[in-house]
């Protein structure tokens, strides 16, 4: 199928001639007559018995239920052919066999008057030589004049044009001169190619309704019919066919662009422009897609990352690894460096104190040109900003100063760079590889710290007097008490909770990253960038801003809980539930029905999406078919609103649907919570 997808030099037939005429229409599958006209010119009318003909494959309309016996409209074509005789006549190219003609004449339009002949002949209506007129015409153009012909009647169905579409596109029209002819552009042509690629037996299934354009669409992501038949009979048979997966059971061994973080890094650009395939549905837009080729997506994102090892090197570390794939369990197996926290000397702790009494004097004198909109003003205010963020600074210097790495521990430190969830470089510093744990407990032996650092190093000093083993079975004891008594006093486990959260949320730093009080951690959801702007996100900064103008300026773990610990359980609640919101995570990658969960918390908290979300041609129509938009018109108006969405562009279908359902309170099924 793959040359389909590539233009073919367009062939100087008498099909292109016409073709290259044609004027531009309103809608994908109307064929000007003009076409008809330019062909027909030099075309004469004949004669010949119905034994004579044959339904050519040529024929554009393939849909059978149209002119079998019991259809009504049929019966009715029957009973006109067998009263009047045929009035129109039939189109038919003559068969050509290693270049000697066979009599036979192949019908590329009038098939329904040719089946509705041979039932007036089986029921005795007309006799078998009954002689029936045909327009020849060359094979060349006979798919150009079987569109032309079948347009302005009963709209042809969409496997029927696509088709078409490949078999013009296979004598060698281009796909310009197929979608001028077609009226539409370039990408919906292909798209059609790609359709008509689907198994013949999926495509009768969709021509018989049996299928809808989204699922039928998901099987053209392969070109491999027996897989598409495959997944077809496995999912009908468990009555999970769907478009989502069909697309999960055809794609299982390929990697999604859009949710894969190594392709959001890479770049599925950058990933196509070094040979690499992407496959993709229908409907797919820029950046969405199948990655084939894993090895190939693994090497540009090495390739990628070692622009920053340089750098990363350059900061001193032992040694720097770059890791594609990275996660959380790969972490657990390094230990980390061990951090020395020293306590201020009297001069430091005194310059400290001072520069805070400092920041507050200036601050308050700030205060007096807030409101200030003079020149001068502005200058003053300004003015003492610059000097509150050098003082702010000065202050960040001692902090700095008071921690470090454990010396013995620098000559195994190194770092890990990798990539994020968020498909963005990221590294992991003062890591320890598994093999060197032994060699860092013989190097703090050999290089103990000094006693006033080791005072404040509480793995230091327990390695001194008892082992590790010991160690931790005391700590465990102080664990299981401390549980204990936190069973009564569940106002406290509520603040412990919060200050968890608050941690990882507003990124207080900890002395040593393995030994957060509480085990307690979060996740917050990655969300589509369409959401920043909207009113719920506002919602969410401005809440954030509340909250941080709260907390102590210079915090860490520590001072935070004993902070929390004094304020109002109010103030708890209010960074509890910011920190709770941050963590939802209601999103799906692919459609499906809403979890029981979300329903139930949807209606803890009366969440109305109405208040939060509007469809409108950018935020809904836009992104979705028009037979789509025609089902939410029908359901949030009428179906006669909706009438005219089918004759009517994409675009100007999307627009007319947006004012239509305006006001009406219509939200897709994944948002309604009632």
């Amino acid at each position: 199928m793959s040359a389909v997808l590539k233009d073919a030099k367009p062939v100087l037939t008498p099909i292109v001639a016409a073709i290259s005429h044609l004027s531009v229409v309103k809608t994908e599958t109307d064929t000007p007559a003009s076409a008809v006209e330019v062909i027909t010119a030099h075309s004469t009318i004949r004669y010949a018995t119905y034994a004579e003909f044959f339904r050519s494959k040529l024929n554009v309309r393939r849909k059978k239920a149209s002119m079998q016996e019991g259809n009504p409209k049929f019966e009715e074509l029957v009973s006109l052919i067998a009263a009047q005789g045929v009035l129109q006549n039939l189109i038919a190219y003559e068969e050509v066999v290693k270049g000697e003609k066979t009599g036979r004449k192949g019908v590329v339009a009038g098939g329904r008057r040719l089946a509705a002949v041979g039932v007036c002949i089986a029921r005795g209506l007309l006799p078998e030589d009954y002689m029936i007129p045909y327009l020849v015409v060359t094979e060349d153009e006979a798919v150009a004049v079987s569109l032309s012909e079948n347009s302005g009647r009963e709209d042809m169905h969409a496997a029927d044009v696509a088709l078409a579409m490949l078999e013009l596109f296979n004598r060698g029209v281009s796909v310009d001169d197929i979608a001028l002819s077609f009226g539409t552009d370039e990408l919906a042509v292909r798209r059609r190619l790609k359709l008509a690629n689907v198994s013949p037996k999926l495509l009768d299934l969709y021509r018989d309704d049996k299928l809808n354009s989204d699922v039928i669409s998901a099987f053209a992501i392969t070109d491999d019919h027996k897989q598409q038949e495959m997944a077809y009979k496995t999912l009908s048979e468990t009555h999970r066919l769907s478009a989502w997966r069909v697309r999960e059971m055809l794609t299982a061994q390929h990697i999604n662009a859009r949710e894969d973080h190594v392709a959001q890094f890479v770049g599925i650009d950058a990933y196509e422009k070094a040979g690499g395939e992407v496959v993709r549905d229908l409907f797919s837009n820029n950046g969405d897609g199948y990655i084939k080729d894993a090895a190939l997506l693994e090497t540009l994102a090495a390739e990628k990352l070692a622009k920053k090892v340089a750098r990363v090197k350059e900061e001193g570390h032992a040694w720097v690894e770059v890791r594609v794939r990275f996660s959380k369990g790969d972490l657990s197996e390094f230990a980390a460096v061990r951090d020395v926290t020293r306590s201020p000397t009297p001069e430091e702790k005194a310059e400290y104190e001072q520069i805070k009494a400092d920041i507050a004097k200036l601050e308050t004198e700030q205060a007096k040109y807030e409101d200030d909109d003079t020149e001068e003003g502005e200058s003053k205010y300004d003015e003492l900003e610059a000097q509150i963020d050098d003082l702010r600074s000065r202050a960040n210097a001692i902090k700095a100063s008071l921690s470090g790495v454990h010396e013995a521990d620098k000559a195994l430190a190194g770092a890990i760079v990798t990539i994020d969830q968020f498909g963005q470089a990221f590294v992991y510093r003062g890591l320890i590889r598994p093999d060197d744990k032994p060699k860092m407990e013989k190097i703090a032996k050999a290089e103990p710290l000094d006693t006033a650092d080791a005072a404040n190093d509480a793995s230091m000093n327990g390695r001194t007097a008892h082992s590790d083993r010991l160690t931790h079975v005391l700590t465990s004891h102080r664990t299981a008490a401390l549980q204990a008594e936190m069973l009564q006093r569940p106002e406290v486990a509520l603040v412990v909770t919060t200050h968890a959260l608050a941690c990882k949320v507003f990124n207080i730093k900890t002395g040593y990253v393995r030994t957060r009080l509480s085990g307690i951690d979060m996740e917050t959801p990655k969300l589509a960038d369409e959401v920043e702007g909207t009113a719920a996100q506002a919602a969410l900064d401005a809440k954030r801003e509340a909250i941080e103008s709260q907390l102590p300026e210079y915090c860490d773990e520590a001072s935070l809980l004993a902070w929390m610990l004094e304020q109002p359980m109010d103030v708890t609640y209010d960074i509890l539930a910011y920190c709770t919101a941050l963590s939802l995570d209601a999103t799906l990658r692919r459609e499906t029905t809403k979890t029981a969960a979300f329903d139930q918390l949807a209606k803890a908290v009366n969440l109305d999406m109405r208040n939060w979300w509007q469809p409108t041609a950018t935020t809904y129509f836009n992104h979705v078919s028009k037979g789509r938009m025609i089902e939410v018109v029908s359901e949030a108006v009428s179906a006669e609103a909706a009438a005219p969405l089918e004759k009517s562009k994409k675009g100007e279908a999307a627009v007319a649907a947006e004012q239509l359902v305006a006001g009406k309170g219509w939200l897709p099924e994944m948002l309604r919570t009632a």
